[in-house]
């Protein structure tokens, strides 16, 4: 029986084909620390793109949430307004001022003026040596003056203005300096101020809603911002005979757009007008913002073209922020609804994700690094270490 010879193989070609074995198996293991690297990577920019637009949302929301609290004080205010310039209450108050001031010569207006401008004191010595016309005209006015006190602060409105056709101002509640002034086009020094126009354009005006002039400087009110509303005041006959308008409340405008639900210690909301100034006052600033603060960003230019803006970009302070924008209209005007809060705390309650993102990376890169680290010393493969140990023999040999 013959025996077939044993062929030993090359014990050589065994460690080659464990070496390309290996060196492929480590490109493996690279790839799959690759693919490891993406998955990590897709997943958290998925969260983070679902927080980012949660972000947004919340912004949209408090946004409108400010517009539609702004339309609403204002649409009551446009509708009050109408409602109590036909009010036959107000028409018969109005038209007593009206008789009583055309009795007065032009002196006696301008004694009326200094009596209730210059104090209680003045006006008993003015009207007790006063003409007929005169004490009627105070008469009338301790009538009808208490009652359009209550009236005045039950609305919260900061003043009510009555006008005859002539545009005199014959009576306000306040008595500030405009009053008894004319605010006719040929009038006095306040004919082009917000009120001013808001009387000329109420007496001509056909539209069912209130005339509105938007917020600017008012010199009698200590030049401060002031916004006025206009309605005709019609007779039984429906004709025109004055101007009923009242200053709408600068306090309650400024408190529902200070109020900070929703937008922690950095967020702010605010209005800004066609000429690019802010209507109210910072919450986060000290120093008034009202008619000082310019606010010329594009958020701000894109919602006055009628666009609805989500951005990012800094805030009043110069700090990055998201920005959300919206147009409000009013009767004839556009303001810009702005809502501001700084990255930092928006972002704030994600930060462990990011952590944990950090740490799964360096997972990942770590456990890559291990394999093919550990394969390498397998195959013999040289390593660091081996190859500075294999330096230090040459130098340590004996030549």
């Amino acid at each position: 029986m013959s025996r077939q010879p044993i062929i030993l193989e090359d014990p050589s070609l065994n460690l080659a084909r464990a070496k390309t074995f290996n060196k492929n198996l480590r490109r493996i293991m690279g790839i799959v620390t690759m693919i490891g690297f993406i998955i990590v990577s897709i997943y958290f920019l998925g969260v983070r793109q679902k927080e980012e637009r949660g972000i947004e949302s919340r912004l949209e929301t408090v946004t409108e949430l400010r517009r539609a609290a702004i339309k609403r004080f204002m649409d009551s205010q446009d509708q009050e307004t109408r409602l109590w310039a036909r009010h036959v209450s107000i028409r018969e108050t109005a038209q007593s001022f009206f008789d009583v001031w055309t009795d007065l010569s032009p002196q006696e207006r301008v004694t009326i003026r200094r009596a209730y401008f210059e104090g209680a004191e003045h006006q008993e010595k003015i009207f007790a040596n006063g003409s007929l016309a005169l004490r009627a005209y105070q008469n009338l006015h301790s009538e009808k003056h208490q009652i359009l006190t209550a009236f005045m602060r039950h609305h919260e409105y900061y003043d009510v203005f009555l006008f005859n056709m002539d545009g005199d101002l014959v009576y306000s509640v306040e008595k500030e300096a405009d009053f008894a002034f004319n605010f006719s086009a040929l009038g006095g020094k306040y004919k082009e101020t917000g009120l001013g126009r808001a009387f000329r354009r109420a007496l001509k005006t056909k539209d069912k809603k209130s005339i509105f002039v938007d917020f600017s400087p008012y010199a009698p009110s200590n030049g401060d911002g002031a916004a006025f509303l206009a309605r005709p005041i019609l007779d039984t006959n429906g004709r025109v005979i004055g101007v009923y308008a009242i200053q709408v409340p600068s306090d309650n405008f400024n408190a529902k757009l200070q109020y900070a639900s929703g937008l922690g210690e950095t967020g702010e909301t605010y209005i800004v007008g066609e000429d690019m100034l802010m209507r109210n006052n910072s919450r986060l600033l000290d120093n008034p913002t009202a008619l000082t603060q310019t606010v010329d960003t594009l958020a701000v230019k894109l919602a006055l073209k009628g666009q609805n803006v989500l951005a990012t970009g800094k805030n009043l302070q110069g700090h990055k922020s998201y920005i959300a924008g919206a147009p409000m209209d009013f009767n004839g005007t556009r303001w810009a609804v702005v809502t501001e809060m700084e990255s930092s705390e928006l972002w704030a309650p994600f930060n462990p994700y990011f952590v944990f993102y950090a740490l799964a990376l360096l997972f990942v890169f770590l456990f890559g690094i291990l394999q093919y680290w550990l394969l390498r010393i397998r195959t013999g493969e040289p390593t660091i270490g081996r190859l500075a140990s294999h330096v230090a023999e040459k130098k340590n040999a004996p030549k």
